[in-house]
């Protein structure tokens, strides 16, 4: 079977056990588990409206995508790879739920969902897209000069790390960090949300954070 349709295939396969397991998330760095049964952990408050730190990167259209594409928006952003075996599918589809969770409950103002590429050596803007596209055609999927991830990722505080096999060498794996940022549409850091995550707890998380702001409230 060639490599590209083993690819798809797992991709379909983890995000379907994941919802069936009800996408719990407890994976941060190499050697971690899933924690299943553990309350998800609230969002830990960044300080007050930090900054998010300057950026460019590329979406799947080949467009420019920086600060100026936060504007306006909540936005939910993850690190990870499309050849991830694990946690990225997991993750993404339980993002995916969260957005329906939300839009079942009325909430207008939808977040915006990042994935950032680490993997820029594989991940082509291309098959970003579609990768992104299998858990919510509206999500973004972004790369860039390796460099540039790398300081953008150290600023945010998140960690990735190659993992070679010498026995394979471009099948190599990624160890990297499973939270996710909630960005402020004034484009702030506003919260880490660590693992374990769960649908329902970051559904009413989000409406708790960005309160009348979910359903297009105006002040006055």
């Amino acid at each position: 079977m060639p490599n590209n349709r083993k690819h798809f295939i797992l991709i379909v396969l983890a995000g379907i056990v994941a919802l069936g397991l009800g996408l719990w998330v407890g994976t941060l760095d190499r050697g971690d588990r899933p924690a299943s049964g553990i309350p998800a952990l609230p969002p830990t408050a960044l300080a007050a409206g930090e900054p998010m730190p300057a950026f460019e990167l590329i979406d799947g259209d080949g467009e420019r995508f920086d600060n100026a594409r936060l504007a306006g928006h909540w936005t939910y952003l993850y690190i990870g790879y499309t050849y991830c075996p694990d946690i990225c599918p997991m993750t993404l589809g339980l993002l995916g739920a969260v957005m329906d969770e939300l839009k079942q409950a009325g909430v207008e103002r939808m977040p915006q969902v990042v994935f950032v590429s680490v993997d820029p050596e594989r991940d082509t803007v291309e098959q970003l897209k579609t990768y992104v596209g299998y858990f919510n055609p509206d999500f973004i999927g972004t790369t860039g000069d390796p460099s540039a991830i790398a300081v953008f990722a150290k600023k945010l505080g998140l960690f990735y790390n190659r993992v070679d096999d010498p026995r394979d060498p471009a099948n190599y794996l990624i160890d990297h960090s499973a939270t996710i940022l909630l960005i402020d549409p004034a484009g702030r850091l506003h919260a880490r949300i660590e693992p374990p995550h769960q649908i329902e707890a970051m559904a009413r998380q989000y409406r708790e954070i960005a309160g009348g702001d979910t359903r297009g409230d105006k002040a006055g």
